[in-house]
Order: structure tokens, then sequence, then C-alpha cells
């Protein structure tokens, strides 16, 4: 594994990407075509769909969100179609902040570091659900990680959901040894289960969020592992097509959602999704 740099500057980072990339592609793996970006992110909200249903959030007229790391505005749409009363958005991208208070002038949208104490929200400030997509891989000094966990729970209600969605490997298998980038860190169930409990919150959910449709991190096997390997390079090549994308996408997007609903998420191959509750 390659040593993260000490100069590497996460805000400068991203708002030289997302300025160089400033569609949805800028959030997702580089050199993909939009439609299967869109794919990914709309298989993975099936996934957090079917979680909300199976904790019984399926009525939020009443709930207030805070979305961490709101990019381009994907999981602000989601919440304001599932009818949530409040929905506030957290950045410290300015590209991404400017394209959301454009797309959403009536949501709170805020500019903050998460992994600086204290968020620039009142003290007072209570979230029955707090989602963070694809953010926390990103903060890589396990420091900053707390800090940011510490912020999350400062302002999640008590009894309050906490989403995540990231790259979370479980090690039931084979795992191998990954040289990861300078911005990305993939963690271990285990380290997100210790920091979360260090701070109130309990894993009440854990699923996948795809199976074939992301770069695989373990298996079950060694030829599991080679075989998710297969799929994804085979993946990588029609998913740079535009067209490959939308004559594909939509029947692998099936495919992903059939294999999700028989793995469970401590045998997925790939990024998982979590809910975590706030103890009273």
């Amino acid at each position: 594994m390659v040593e993260h740099q000490e100069s590497f500057n996460p805000q400068t980072y991203w708002e030289d990407r997302l300025r160089a990339y400033p569609g949805i592609t800028g959030v997702g793996y580089l050199g993909f075509s939009p439609q299967f970006v869109e794919m990914q992110y709309y298989v993975r909200q099936l996934q957090v769909e079917r979680i909300l249903q199976q904790v019984g959030l399926t009525d939020l007229a009443q709930a207030s969100v805070l979305d961490v790391g709101s990019g381009t505005g994907i999981w602000l749409d989601f919440w304001h179609r599932h009818g949530a009363k409040h929905v506030t958005g957290l950045d410290f991208a300015q590209p991404s902040i400017d394209r959301l208070k454009q797309q959403f002038p009536d949501d709170q949208v805020i500019q903050a570091d998460l992994s600086v104490i204290p968020l620039p929200l009142a003290v007072t400030a209570q979230f029955d659900i707090i989602s963070a997509f694809d953010v926390l891989l990103h903060i890589v000094d396990p420091d900053r990680l707390r800090c940011a966990i510490a912020n999350l729970a400062a302002h999640c209600a008590p009894g309050g959901r906490l989403l995540i969605s990231d790259p979370i490997t479980c090690g039931h298998g084979y795992v191998p040894k990954f040289a990861y980038a300078v911005h990305n860190k993939v963690r271990t169930l285990a380290e997100y289960r210790a920091i979360l409990m260090e701070y109130s919150f309990e894993i009440e959910v854990f699923q996948p969020a795809t199976v074939f449709l992301n770069n695989p991190l373990e298996a079950t096997s060694y030829l599991a592992f080679l075989a998710y390997k297969a799929c994804w390079k085979i993946t990588r090549l029609w998913g740079r097509s535009r067209r490959w994308s939308q004559l594909i996408g939509p029947h692998a997007a099936r495919w992903d959602q059939i294999a999700c609903r028989l793995c469970t998420g401590h045998r997925a191959p790939t990024a998982k999704v979590l809910l975590a509750r706030k103890r009273h």
C-alpha cells in the first residue's frame, strides 16, 4: 500500500477536479460515460430505498436531512423526491457550492470541511437523517475521520439515522492488498463499527451498494475474486462508451439488483451501504 502524501490537500484536489470535470463524471470514475455514472447512482439509490423500507423510513414528511458531500446534488434531489421536509447540503468544494445554490435555491447549502470541528451549523441543529455517500473514504487521515464522525454525531438527533456508502471490506475470504490512490482510503467494517460505537451509533443494516458495477475489493475465494475482476474489466470497456452504456446499462442494472438481493453485505465484493442509529 502506498503511503498517503502529507501534502495532499483534499479541498484543492476536488476543486481542481470538479473544475476540469464539471458534470456527473467528475464525482465518479474518471473516463466513464455520463450514462454509466448515472446508472451507478441509480443502482445505489435503489439499494438505499430498500434499506429505508427495511427500517420503516417510508414517510419522511416530517424529517430533516443533512446530506454531506452533496457534489452535483444527486442525493439532495433523492431526498426531495422522497418527501423530506427539510434538506440541507454540505460540501467543501467551491464549484459544488456554486452549482448547488443554483439548483436548490430553497435549501440551506453550507460550505464546510466535514473533518473540521465545529461545523458552521447552529449548535442546536439536529437532523433525523444524515447521508454521507462516497465521502468518508476521501478522509484519509484517521484523526480527521474521527473529527468527521464527531461532527456527524453532534448533529444527528437521538434515534436519528446515519447512512454511509463507501468501499468497506469485511475480510470473509480473499482480500487482496491494494495500492490506494492518494485521495481515498478503504476501511474495514470493524474499523467503522468501532468508531461509530464510540460516538453512540449502532449499525442496524449492512447491505451491498452494488455487486458487479464497481471495482471488487474482496471475495469469498481467490477464484471468485478473479471472476469479479474479469467482470469489472469488461464493464470498464463498455462503460466508457455512451452508446454501449445506453444499450447495456439497463440490463446490467437489473442483473446487479438481483445480485444485491441474493448477496449479503458481508459477502458483497465491492462497495457497501450501512445504516446506523444514534442511541438516545
